[in-house]
């Protein structure tokens, strides 16, 4: 029926005109699907076709598409044959085309009259409303809404235009349908009373069957086949619906896909043109959104593959009885009895268009999936339905989240004496309680270190037991959301005292072998390499040699990273080597010089800094020289020389064990014989022979003032610190 809307729709500028011939016309676009809503107000004689373009927003609008001259038509039908819509012209002012005509519309409202034939319903009006046409170009025709039940189907032949019969419906009673489509064999159409009819040319028997209760009673004026082999119904009161139809030929069953908003007519006759089939796929993903509510949040991504352009779709997503609470903000996205519809416009080849949704899980029971299927529809046939339907399935199994930490950080270089604080996080994500039972294996921490403090959990729900055989367990049952800590501190072995210098801790299920290796990567393990830096300070001559004036002394310092650890970092020096106690009885002869480059030496006054970094593995020196002063010249007569960390008070004596410390005490010179002249002259004068022990008494009586003054000055050096 020609469709009058009860909203404004805006006719075309211009109007098409009629042509001698149907060759003349030109054919709808095959890649161009379309679906059209024919009008002419009462009293017009010219009938305006409107487009049904479908939005993102879960409705249509009615665009104006062309115009027919001087013709009011109705039952509208469009042939895949030759791709021209044919008509009924029920009024007209064009004397080459009169009433009860049949006329083909080609894309852009020129029309053809075809054959000479005119047709009439039963009561002899030109109020035919009703038509399609079959896979055979036969065109049925079709009065709905007569008073009488002298009902008649008249068949024509499209090619002609000439009648291949009428069929009388008076035995079999009326269609009640006011528009109907041509499919499987029958002619299928919508009653006011909510009763779908089939109506079968074959035997002229006409079947009734109920339609979905989401459909409201009333007249669906205009009726089209979609791509997909779908039916779309306009309904007069507002909104299209489309339906899938299952076992026509038997008892069929009308399934509602989905509605979407559009004008309310009246009066109004529809067709569709199909255009090429696509490859609509569809994608759903499901992830909670806060576990402690059983939020779950819902993704749905559907994508056009091709090779046609979809003209609208729509998926729907039945909502289980597991299942509450479902909220969809997208406007496309409607739920009804339980089922989520989304229903969307065009997408061009390779688009998409993605849904998101929420919604509650009545129960979270642990151990058990959850699963939601949608399944999308397109408009057009779809090649490839296999990817049409798409499950997201959640699955609550307890939870627990395990994690490791060290204070300093995993990776960072430790040395001995360093404490290092470990921390095992358990967080349970899940819905319900969780049992833990892990291990933390602690072998290869413990040949390098010693424990200070024992593993301790943070909450009574888990308990750490003792360390035995380099491991303990952590045990107990984590309620939903809960999150406990255990933490232990160890401390580095000197050196000496360790074993591969590299302490790795991995967490385990219990009773598991941890990994060969600490990865950066795994949360369960930590890894910390030892730096084992050895300094030292030699001489030559050797400590405790005693040097006298003139006499040269070189002094090496060493500095070497040996630990067994390939993993450790370079070790960073800062060292000091005081000179204040060497430059008061000698000169500096030679500056101090570093073997390396990574080495910075630097000295002020009578103190030199060394500084740098020594990589795993290598042995730097740093070298300098002085020579022994003038005894007369000289402080305290020895040469002390401490090597400290900077910033560190040196001890207050060297002993025979340091190696950071050398010491040289300094010799005075021989004292010179007497004379023999005065030798003679003093005997002659004391009268008394010479005997010579009074010369060699006086001699070692020099030598024991001396030693004795050496040995005091050694014993005041020692007790003061340098």
């Amino acid at each position: 029926m020609l469709a009058i809307l009860t909203m404004l729709l805006v006719p075309t500028a211009a109007y098409a005109q009629p042509v001698a011939d149907i060759g003349e016309l030109t054919a709808f676009d095959g890649n161009a699907p379309k679906i059209f809503i024919a009008q002419a107000p009462e009293g017009a004689s010219t009938t305006q076709f409107y487009e049904v373009i479908q939005n993102n927003s879960g409705g249509s609008t009615f665009e104006p598409a062309f115009s027919v001259d001087s013709l009011r038509v109705n039952a509208i039908a469009f042939n895949p044959d030759d791709r021209f819509v044919y008509a009924y012209v029920q009024r007209s002012t064009d004397v080459s085309t009169p009433a009860g005509s049949v006329v083909a519309i080609g894309q852009n409202g020129d029309y053809a009259r075809i054959g000479t034939s005119t047709f009439l319903s039963a009561e002899g009006t030109t109020l035919l409303n009703a038509g399609d046409i079959d896979n055979d170009g036969i065109y049925y025709l079709h009065r709905s809404d007569t008073a009488s039940r002298s009902v008649t189907i008249e068949r024509v032949d499209i090619a002609t235009g000439s009648s291949l019969g009428r069929t009388d419906l008076t035995a079999s009673g009326t269609t009640g349908a006011p528009d109907f489509v041509w499919e499987s064999g029958y002619l299928i159409g919508l009653g006011s009373d909510g009763r779908f009819v089939r109506f079968d040319p074959a035997t002229s028997s006409i079947d009734y069957f109920p339609a979905p209760d989401s459909m409201p009673l009333g007249v669906y004026g205009g009726v089209w086949k979609y791509g997909s082999g779908n039916i779309g119904l306009s309904f007069n009161g507002g909104g299209i619906y489309r339906v899938k139809v299952d076992n026509i030929a038997t008892t069929p069953t009308f399934t509602l896909i989905n509605r979407i908003d559009g004008p309310g007519s009246f009066n109004n006759d529809a067709t569709s043109i199909p255009a090429p089939p696509v490859d609509l796929g569809i994608v759903k993903t499901a992830a909670f959104v806060d576990a402690s509510q059983n939020q779950i949040a819902y993704t749905v991504t559907v994508t056009n593959n091709g090779p046609g352009v979809s003209t609208g779709h729509s998926f729907s997503d039945p909502i289980g009885a597991d299942f509450s609470g479902f909220t969809a903000s997208d406007p496309a996205c409607t739920i009804d009895a339980r089922v989520l519809t989304c229903s969307s416009g065009p997408l061009q080849v390779g688009e998409t268009r993605t849904y998101e949704f929420v919604g509650n899980l009545l129960t979270a029971e642990a151990g058990r999936c959850y699963v939601n299927v949608a399944s999308v529809a397109g408009n057009e046939l779809d090649a490839n339905p296999a990817n049409n339907v798409s499950a997201a399935q959640l699955c609550i199994d307890p939870d627990v989240r395990v994690s490791k930490s060290v204070d300093p950080a995993s990776g960072t270089t430790v040395t001995e004496g360093q404490e290092l604080e470990y921390t095992l996080v358990f967080e349970n994500t899940g819905v319900s309680d969780a049992p833990v039972t892990y291990d933390d294996v602690l072998t290869d921490v413990l040949d390098d270190s010693f424990v200070v403090s024992a593993p301790v959990a943070s909450s009574s729900v888990l308990t750490a037991s003792s360390i035995e055989n380099g491991r303990f367990t952590v045990n107990g049952t984590l309620a939903a959301g809960q999150t406990v800590t255990v933490s232990y501190t160890v401390e580095v072995n000197g050196d000496g005292e360790r074993g591969n210098d590299q302490l790795d801790n991995f967490v385990v299920p219990a009773g598991a072998t941890p990994p060969a290796t600490c990865l950066d990567t795994d949360a369960l393990c930590t890894s910390n390499p030892v730096s084992s830096l050895s300094v030292t300070k030699s001489s030559d001559p050797a400590s405790g040699t005693a040097v006298a004036d003139g006499k040269t002394v070189n002094y090496t310092l060493t500095f070497t990273h040996s630990s067994a650890s390939a993993n450790a970092d370079a070790v960073s020096l800062d060292y000091t080597d005081s000179l204040g106690s060497v430059l008061d009885d000698a000169d500096l002869t030679t500056e101090p010089m570093a073997s390396a480059s990574e080495i910075t030496v630097v000295r002020s006054g009578d103190v030199i800094r060394i500084t740098g970094d020594i990589p795993v593995g290598t042995s730097f020196t740093v070298t300098y020289a002085v020579t022994v002063k003038n005894y007369a010249e000289q402080g305290d007569h020895l040469l002390a020389n401490f090597v400290t960390g900077t910033g560190d008070a040196p001890p207050s004596e060297c002993v025979t064990e340091n190696t950071l410390c050398t010491e040289h005490p300094t010799t005075a010179p021989a004292a010179a014989a007497p004379a023999a002249a005065e030798v003679t002259n003093a005997e002659n004068r004391s009268g008394l022979p010479s005997t010579g022990a009074g010369v060699a008494g006086g001699i070692a009586a020099v030598i024991l003032l001396l030693s004795a003054g050496l040995t005091l000055v050694l014993a005041r050096r020692r007790a003061s610190a340098v």
